[in-house]
Parts: structure tokens; C-alpha cells; sequence
């Protein structure tokens, strides 16, 4: 690594003192990976998606995302807690805590009232099946993490 280099002042992000290294890379990480993936499913036309791990920094961007693209989002979470963030932080009004003893029949009823036709997924194993379960026949799910052991 260069300890000096000459660039265009459009390619930087400027970084408090206080920044990481991590937490500069989410800057335009996550953000870019959230816009891609909802104009994706701008693309397929769907009008409601399900998001997985949906509390987390990039589920929480592809919710106010879809929200503000006119996609209704089908949240998941694994905490209670989670449920009154997405709702507060970004206006998600539906929100399915998969930790609960009645989140398939939950899941279930919202998805044949919503009708999704996409899935953000980043847990895989498990979930992936039980997500294409809730999507009807010909719906896409994009799988893009693996947050499951």
C-alpha cells in the first residue's frame, strides 16, 4: 500500500479519525450490494420480497429500499427486539420473528395475503428451503450469504 496516492476527489470517501477499516468498507459495500439486488427485484417485477436476517446493516438497507421503490417487504428476524427496530428505523410493516413457535403459520398467512414473488436470502441452509416454501411456483430467490453454519 501506497502511503501517499493521487486520485480524482470523486473516488474517496472522506473517514473520521474514529472509522475503521471495517466499518469503511461498509460504506460503499453494503449500500452498492443493497441497490443492485433491489433493482434486481425491480426487474422481476416483484411487487413484495421477502428479506431474511432483514435487521441486520444490508437487510435494513434493502428494506428502506424496497419500501422506497414500492416493493412491500416481508421481513424476517431472529429476536423480538429486532421486530420494534425495523419497524421504528425503517418503517417495515411486516415483520416475522422466526424464533417464535408460530412463525411458519405467521409466515404462511402474510405470504398468501402479500403474494412475494422474490427472496433476499443470506442465511442458507434451512431457511433456503423453508423460504421457497412460502414463495409461489415460478418466484425467484437470490441467495447471497451464509450466515448458517
Amino acid at each position: 500500500m501506497a502511503e501517499y496516492i493521487v486520485t480524482d476527489t470523486k473516488s474517496i470517501i472522506p473517514l473520521r479519525d474514529e472509522t475503521t477499516l471495517e466499518q469503511a468498507v461498509a460504506l460503499f459495500v453494503n449500500p452498492l450490494s443493497a441497490l443492485s439486488m433491489i433493482h434486481r427485484v425491480q426487474a422481476l417485477n416483484s411487487k413484495c420480497v421477502i428479506i431474511t436476517a432483514a435487521a441486520s446493516q444490508l437487510g435494513r438497507m434493502l428494506c428502506k429500499l424496497a419500501i422506497e421503490k414500492g416493493i412491500t417487504p416481508i421481513c424476517t428476524v431472529r429476536r423480538s427486539e429486532q421486530i420494534d427496530v425495523l419497524k421504528s428505523e425503517c418503517s417495515a410493516e411486516y415483520v416475522v420473528n422466526t424464533s417464535a413457535a408460530d412463525y411458519k403459520a405467521v409466515m404462511g398467512d402474510l405470504c398468501k395475503q402479500l403474494n412475494p414473488t422474490t427472496c433476499l436470502e443470506c442465511i442458507a441452509g434451512e431457511a433456503v428451503g423453508e423460504m421457497l416454501g412460502f414463495l409461489g411456483f415460478g418466484s425467484t430467490l437470490i441467495q447471497y450469504g451464509l450466515l448458517s453454519e
